[in-house]
């Protein structure tokens, strides 16, 4: 595992933390902006990406037919992806084929979809010159293309980047026991998201202290997934918290197939799928919970 820790602004730093599953991979990040957006913002920034991933899986050169491939298939992913929130489709034929994946965060409307998009299409090309395959993260979306020709046959969560607030919280037994509570329901209920566009659902576990008075949790999955495949791609995404998020006060994971996001203040713009009240911290179990209508 390697990590890099970021300055220290205002008493908290941030860490980045690359996954084993990337390390062979070429990755840059700005600290700047990973700081700006863990610790003290939710706003969204469209031209800096979370995190990219370039592919070492080939390379095109600029006047080749993989290359007008690519581009006709990243017009179509931005065009056809900012309808519903999420698309995947291919350009080409083999050797020259790319396959690709796109996701806007299911709360995003359609015009800071499309707008996330056709950004990242832009800006991946930029990040990861000749690249036969690359991925980008941002607040609001997600893009990948590859020339994987099984693409599109694997459920993958891969590659993956986690992503953690360094501030530490208090009362870290009660805190990771209630937002495990939460993470678990908003899971079960995206997961049963059948027949909706979007398996995405958020959630607020309130009366955790009097200084941090509410957790909010974010959990999201492709629609093509079914239940148990959804369900199980966020369950492995929760098995690493006890080991990279430990005590601290919000952390990220992100993948092509799910990923997840908890906090001590709100960083959506949806109504909670389900709001949870703590008990007193000197008794009781669990939550109440008051699952809301999305």
């Amino acid at each position: 595992m390697s990590s890099f820790a970021l300055p220290t602004v205002a008493g908290a730093i941030c860490t980045f933390i690359v996954p084993p599953s990337t390390m062979a991979t070429s990755v840059s990040i700005s600290p700047l902006f990973l700081l700006a957006v863990l610790c003290f913002s939710s706003s969204p920034a469209m031209a800096q990406p979370l995190y990219q991933v370039c592919d070492q899986t080939g390379n095109y050169t600029a006047n080749s037919t993989y290359k007008s491939n690519l581009d006709l298939l990243l017009s179509s992913l931005a065009s056809n992806g900012s309808l519903s929130g999420f698309y995947n489709g291919t350009a080409g034929r083999s050797p020259d084929q790319v396959s690709g994946i796109v996701l806007c965060r299911g709360d995003v409307a359609t015009a800071g979809c499309s707008s996330c998009l056709a950004t990242a299409g832009q800006v991946l090309l930029q990040l990861c010159p000749n690249k036969g395959g690359a991925t980008v993260w941002y607040d609001d979306c997600l893009l990948r293309y590859s020339n994987n020709q099984s693409f599109f046959s694997s459920t993958d969560n891969s590659p993956m980047a986690y992503l953690v607030n360094e501030k530490d919280i208090p009362e870290v037994s009660r805190f990771d026991k209630l937002m495990s509570e939460l993470m678990s329901g908003i899971a079960d209920r995206a997961a049963a998201s059948n027949g909706s566009s979007k398996k995405f659902a958020t959630g607020t576990m309130s009366n955790f202290t009097s200084e941090l008075p509410t957790i909010y949790g974010l959990v999201q999955c492709t629609p093509d997934l079914s239940t148990n495949r959804c369900r199980q791609c966020l369950q492995k995404l929760f098995d690493v918290i006890p080991n990279l998020f430990e005590g601290k006060r919000g952390a990220r994971a992100v993948g092509v197939r799910c990923n997840m996001r908890y906090e001590v203040y709100s960083f959506y713009q949806s109504t909670p799928t389900l709001r949870l009240t703590a008990p007193p911290a000197s008794g009781g179990s669990g939550g109440s919970g008051q699952p809301l209508i999305p």
